[in-house]
């Protein structure tokens, strides 16, 4: 691709047609080339982490009770699977939609029963028999046969019963590890989308698919970008700290 392709107003990569990434719009706005406009370097989350920052102070205020946010989850989760059928529809009918199945399953709207699970478990912390509803997600999953956002449920289920049975005593370097893993497994989420679409697409190209050395090899990158991206983040954190308190 040439440079005026590059910068072409209305139709290049670094058009006008970009300012949806710049205003997490891009799995908002349909367009007829996904992989551009919709998800470039695996950026198809952000609409939805954008959408539900706006929406949590509302959420906070209106509900703010356990058993009130429950009840607006569970409505949500039922009718997931309508609202991705609506948003498919409507996009189907603008025409010239590229990844219209994926739009539609992303869209924000439909992705916000994901982010009310969190606010549940926040929600928890004010009731008391916080077991039983941890048994209830895994029920529900169960009876399902992980049919009905079965992953979702026992993620929820597990973070519940860690409210409900609280490591009181844990050693101080018990501590440092699960800290170090947490700020760890939150830069290989940073660092994912180079990963995928430079890194492995590279090296299973070089190397083949089902070649051990492949996988070996993305598996050593992994750890050197999350290793980088962990000192980046530290030292940034350190700083910030810093500043805050001078």
């Amino acid at each position: 691709m040439s440079i005026p392709e590059i910068f072409n107003f209305f139709k290049g990569p670094c058009g006008i047609r970009y300012i949806r990434y710049v205003f997490f719009l891009q799995y908002v706005l349909p367009s007829d080339n996904f992989a551009w406009w919709n998800n470039r370097f695996a950026l198809w989350s952000m609409s939805a982490f954008a959408f539900f920052y706006i929406c949590a102070p509302l959420i906070y205020k209106i509900f703010n009770k356990f058993w009130k946010i429950f009840g607006v989850t569970i409505f949500l989760m039922l009718v997931n699977s309508y609202m991705i059928n609506i948003t498919f529809n409507m996009f189907s009918k603008i025409g010239n939609v590229s990844g219209a199945d994926m739009l539609a399953g992303g869209e924000p709207i439909n992705q916000l029963y994901i982010f009310l699970l969190g606010c549940m478990v926040y929600f928890v912390k004010d009731e008391k028999n916080r077991f039983a509803l941890g048994m209830a997600c895994l029920v529900v999953a169960v009876l399902t046969s992980m049919q009905f956002f079965g992953y979702e449920l026992i993620f929820t289920a597990c973070l519940i019963f860690a409210l409900a049975f609280p490591i009181i005593n844990i050693n101080a370097i018990a501590k440092k590890i699960l800290t170090y893993l947490s700020k760890f497994t939150f830069c290989l989420y940073l660092v994912h989308p180079i990963i995928i679409e430079n890194v492995s697409n590279f090296v299973i190209g070089k190397m083949g698919l089902l070649s051990w050395r492949a996988f070996l090899l993305i598996y050593i990158v992994c750890i050197i970008f999350c290793a980088i991206t962990f000192e980046i983040y530290t030292y940034l954190h350190k700083n910030l700290l810093r500043r805050n308190n001078d």
